[in-house]
């Protein structure tokens, strides 16, 4: 009885080691992205459902910025009109900052996809040529805003806003698209 009572004394010991040395690695792999052979993908998924890794796992990792579309309507006398990609009624804090990920994954949908840059352009004219106002192109651009490292971060994270025009589509040249 004796024995029994010591295997188990023993047997308990040996799983509480192996689940402290078994966090701590979970713990170690989430935090330092070291590349060995001996790095499991098991830990990594550990790591991930106890919420201890820094990446965003549901449509790809964050980037080191931060960035958005800004869609201007072009007229003919070469003042832009601009163009809100959602106009989606407002909703409460509580959807916009934590529930809704809409834009994000629309904008990084249009990111990965640039012909669809063109769809959404050509939604564009259509709807202002209904409306009366007919652009002669749609501009689009790119803002963006590096996070900068925490030494050079002082009152803000982020470094002044940036713009790249990625793509200009004329109105009057478009195919339908169907």
């Amino acid at each position: 009885m004796k024995r029994i009572c010591h295997q188990l004394s023993m047997l308990r010991k040996s799983l509480i080691l192996v689940f402290i040395v078994w966090c701590l690695t979970v713990q170690l792999q989430a935090n330092f992205d070291i590349q060995s052979p001996i790095k499991v993908p098991v830990l990594a998924r550990a790591a991930w459902l106890a919420s201890l890794t820094p990446k965003w796992h549901m449509f790809t990792n964050p980037l080191k910025y931060k960035w958005h579309f800004s869609i201007w309507a072009v007229m003919p006398d070469r003042t832009q009109l601009y163009l809100p990609l959602y106009p989606d009624p407002p909703r409460s804090f509580w959807q916009e900052h934590f529930t809704d990920f809409r834009e994000d994954k629309f904008e990084l949908n249009l990111y990965q996809a640039p012909w669809q840059l063109k769809i959404v352009a050509q939604h564009f004219c259509q709807r202002l040529a209904a409306q009366g106002t007919a652009p002669e192109e749609i501009r689009v651009v790119l803002v963006w805003q590096m996070m900068l490292p925490p030494g050079e971060a002082r009152e803000t994270y982020f470094a002044p806003q940036a713009k790249q025009d990625i793509e200009t589509i004329k109105c009057g040249e478009m195919e339908i698209l169907q």
